[in-house]
């Protein structure tokens, strides 16, 4: 491993050996060691922090709580940060608040800077000024009102025309050429064909033939004794003979003209073909191995039938795809001559005849149908779906999956019938003399298209949603500095990563973790877990970035400014891009034709490191030094242009980080609790906030994330039922009034069953054997409450507050300061001033510990998980006390 130091500290460089997420680690432990009071190399982190996603509510939540936490000043003994999503946003904005204005934009120093105390930040003059702006905020989207609608309308519309142009222009060169193939055919076939595509008919008649022949051939593959000779291998068989005698009486016997017999004459002579490449495909294998040692010439054989059968088993899967493509854009191509008859008919119709006009009136509604299926995509696309009673949750998700997919389908086959009736337009006019030289320029068009790559982002919504983030969470933290409109950017709103990170550690903020998915939905193998999350995470630290290797759990490392540059605000974007073409494990077909053809598409293509990057897994990222076929190649670099990565947004097919660019998107659609990050770190001591919306409080997030602790890094958590607390708290502490068990904290907070606890606690059992714990903090009334919050709950129509929709990003006055007054409730009342009487133990005493007492083990590359019970109990708790705690901590904690 190579080390330098750099103006913020230690900076790793590429590890060859498979200990970069190791040595990622250490590195992060040398940025804490710059921090005023921070922990040297050997301690180790002490107290990490979570903020989960849930956009702008989890944003106002976790503000509140991180006032609690900074006015008894608490914040400067956290070592982590680690935030997803809405956690983010409000992660982003307190860190800013620490970095200098020589790391801000241009490195003027604007306005006269307010006081700031790096151990109560937003406590300080400078805090409590970026917190007002946060509330002016509070519709960041659309502050203005109308104005700001208007305007983000007219964004939306031009980044939506356009993607329709881009897509549009390819499907019309491919409808194009389709017609000048057409002219070639025979008119005899052409007549045949009527109102179909010629092209289509054949393209789909050979795509069954193939299907037919693979699947026949898959017969002759296996028989007792498999003959050496290419020869005896095709006609040694009998089935082999018998279907070249039925295809041969078929061509010759078949009554009518000779256009009958065509197809079937033209099969079989494919289906000969088959059989000779099969016959020379398996030759080649027996050779192959038989100059293999100790191998029989018989084994040899049959591990090469094994190997054929396989290929046309391939082959006839991809030809049956091909032939339902190629029937059903024959179906919509077919449509689109409909439709251009009536379009035509429509404007010749006299206006006299009201009933004749709006029965001719249906090509209309086509035209429509793209823009308003479009509208309403974006809609519901962004808004989650709505919570629904158990009872009939599971017939939602049996048939919301198969209505998404006909809807998308529904979506495409419109869109195609448009442009196929747009390209027998042109045929009609200028003509058909005309349509090599239209076929050429719309060539041109698409090549020149194809390496614009900055279209992809530019056209998304992603730069739109940094450019209001920016303004409304960073530029909340300036220094100073005048705040006009959301529309007028600020230089000081302007921060880069490592000037970030540069500037805000050494003047005391902690270590923040920014957590994101890779969409990944082809695996790179027969992997059951990858297929199912279809989503890798990707963590930014100050040391570089860290992402999921092909073993969950694992990560490979490496420096992220060898990738796309790219601002805070645009990485913050990034790890709140809850809508988009890829969401994690609910990624479809429908959801993404949806998401991709409305162009609700916040993800981004990231430009990631090519080369010289340290993995812990077999992925890398230079597709140069892999062996592939040509047409392998061929496809990659169609699929490395701007229409392949459109076309990959369409289907929903994402390689992860086996591409020269990634789709990133939240991290919530790995994790959204952020705590898994601070478990690779094993960190003793995370204090979480679970704000993701949970209106039932079923706690999916975190029974998602007890899941993947144990799978991915060997991680044992188990929440203390109500004895354990007692004993852990004190029998009579008030505490227990706030921190209860799991299954309280996850009962229905509706007015059915007011109150409950807002926390849960959890031991933490790591897989080399160190302990630690875990405070869960959960959004929730107990209903003693202040009467400004409670009164709150009580308006029309927030009866779910404080759990209301993820969708929901324009809150008022009343809405924003509710959340934050509940998030700075729930940390006044888990970390009071004072110990609570015939109290042992509060989260306070975690924060406040002497750091000198409590020493932790390196951490390593995490380790495969090991079989625990998940309930197993913790030894030595009986008879607890305060002072024999203090005392076996230490011991306890270290390696």
């Amino acid at each position: 491993m190579q080390w330098s130091v750099a103006k913020g500290g230690v900076v790793m460089h590429a590890d060859e050996k498979g200990n970069g997420f190791a040595n990622l680690i250490e590195s992060e432990r040398g940025w804490m060691g710059r921090r005023p009071g921070g922990p040297k190399i050997s301690e180790g982190p002490r107290v990490g922090i979570a903020l989960s996603g849930g956009g702008i509510r989890s944003a106002t939540f976790s503000l509140g709580l991180l006032q609690a936490l900074s006015r008894e000043r608490l914040l400067g003994r956290a070592d982590y940060l680690s935030t997803v999503s809405g956690g983010s946003y409000i992660g982003s904005f307190f860190c800013s608040l620490f970095v200098p204005a020589a790391n801000r934009g241009d490195g003027s120093k604007g306005m006269a800077r307010p006081s700031f105390d790096p151990q109560d930040p937003l406590g300080s003059e400078l805090g409590r000024e970026a917190v007002r702006r946060l509330r002016d905020m509070g519709r960041y989207l659309t502050p203005s009102g109308t104005s700001d609608a208007i305007y983000a309308a007219a964004i939306v519309l031009r980044n939506w025309l356009a993607i329709q142009f881009v897509l549009g222009m390819l499907a019309l060169l491919a409808l194009v050429t389709m017609r000048l193939i057409d002219t070639l055919v025979p008119t005899q076939l052409a007549e045949r064909a009527g109102a179909f595509s010629p092209t289509l008919i054949a393209v789909a008649i050979a795509a069954l033939t193939l299907t037919a022949a693979s699947g026949t051939a898959y017969w002759m593959t296996r028989r007792d004794r498999v003959p050496c000779h290419v020869l005896l291998r095709m006609i040694g068989n009998p089935f082999t003979i018998a279907i070249a005698l039925i295809c041969a009486a078929l061509g010759t016997t078949l009554p009518g003209a000779d256009v009958h017999r065509t197809p079937v004459v033209v099969g079989w002579l494919l289906l000969q073909v088959g059989m000779c490449a099969l016959g020379l495909y398996g030759w080649a294998e027996i050779t192959r191995g038989r100059l293999s040692k100790g191998v029989s010439a018989h084994a040899a054989r049959v591990a090469a039938e094994d190997r054929v059968r396989t290929l046309l088993s391939k082959v006839m899967a991809w030809a049956m795809k091909m032939c339902a493509a190629t029937i059903g854009l024959a179906l919509c191509d077919a449509l689109g001559g409909v439709f251009l008859h009536a379009t035509q008919a429509l404007l010749r119709a006299s206006t006299a005849d009201i009933w004749t006009l709006a029965r001719r009136a249906w090509p209309v509604i086509v035209v429509a149908l793209p823009p308003t299926m479009s509208f309403v995509a974006t809609r519901s696309l962004k808004s989650r779906v709505p919570p629904v009673d158990p009872g009939d949750a599971s017939t939602r998700r049996d048939w919301m999956p198969t209505l998404l997919v006909l809807s998308g389908i529904g979506l495409i086959a419109s869109w195609l019938v448009l442009w196929s009736a747009a390209s027998r337009a042109l045929q009609l006019w200028p003509g058909s003399a005309a349509m090599p030289w239209l076929a050429l320029g719309l060539a041109i068009e698409n090549v020149g298209q194809a390496f614009c790559m900055s279209f992809l982002n530019l056209s998304s919504l992603s730069i739109f949603y940094a450019a209001r983030l920016r303004r409304a969470y960073i530029g909340a933290s300036s220094y100073g500095n005048e705040f006009t409109s959301v529309r007028v950017d600020d230089p000081q709103d302007a921060i880069g990563l490592a000037s970030y990170y540069e500037g805000a550690i050494p003047s005391g903020a902690p270590i923040h973790l920014i957590n994101i998915t890779i969409a990944e939905t082809i695996a790179a193998g027969s992997n059951l877990v990858a297929r199912d999350r279809k989503g890798k995470p990707l963590q930014l630290s100050p040391a570089g970035i860290a992402w999921g290797g092909d073993v969950p759990g694992q990560m490979g490392v490496g420096g992220v400014d060898r990738g796309e540059d790219l601002p805070l605000a645009n990485w913050i974007a990034i790890s709140g891009a809850a809508v988009s073409a890829a969401i994690g494990a609910g990624t479809s077909l429908g959801t993404s034709i949806l998401a991709t053809l409305a162009n609700v598409r916040l993800g981004y293509w990231w430009r990631a490191p090519r080369g010289g990057t340290a993995t812990s897994s077999s992925s890398t990222l230079d597709l140069s030094k892999r062996s592939r076929s040509v047409a392998r190649d061929v496809s990659a670099r169609l699929g490395s242009t701007v229409q392949g990565h459109l076309v990959q947004e369409l289907q929903g097919a994402f390689d992860g980080e086996r591409r020269r660019r990634w789709y990133l998107t939240d991290g919530g659609h790995f994790e959204n609790t952020g705590i898994y990050a601070l478990l690779q770190r094993k960190v003793p001591f995370i204090v979480a906030s679970d704000n993701g919306a949970d209106p039932r409080y079923r706690m999916e997030d975190v029974t998602r994330l007890l899941v993947r602790a144990r799978s991915d890094l060997g991680a044992e958590l188990s929440f203390l039922d109500d004895q354990a607390l007692a004993e852990r708290l004190g029998h009579r502490s008030p505490m227990l009034e706030w921190i209860g068990s799991f299954d309280r904290l996850a009962r229905t907070g509706t007015g059915a069953a007011k109150g409950g606890p807002i926390a849960a606690l959890a031991d933490i059992r790591y897989a080399d054997d160190n302990l630690g714990t875990l405070l869960l903090i959960k959004p929730r009334l107990t209903w003693k409450e202040p009467p400004e919050v409670l009164a709150y709950r009580m308006r029309p129509g927030c009866s779910e507050f404080p759990q209301q929709t993820t969708g929901d990003q324009f809150f008022d006055e009343e809405q924003w300061e509710a959340y934050r007054r509940l998030g700075e409730i729930a940390g006044e009342r888990l970390f009071p001033a004072r110990r609570p009487a015939d109290t042992l133990w509060t989260p306070r005493d975690e924060m406040t510990a002497p750091r000198d007492t409590r020493s932790f083990a390196r951490s390593s590359q995490p380790s495969p998980a090991q079989t625990k019970s998940p309930n197993e109990p913790r030894a030595g708790w009986k008879g607890f006390s305060l002072l024999s705690w203090i005392r076996r901590r230490p011991a306890l904690i270290s390696a």
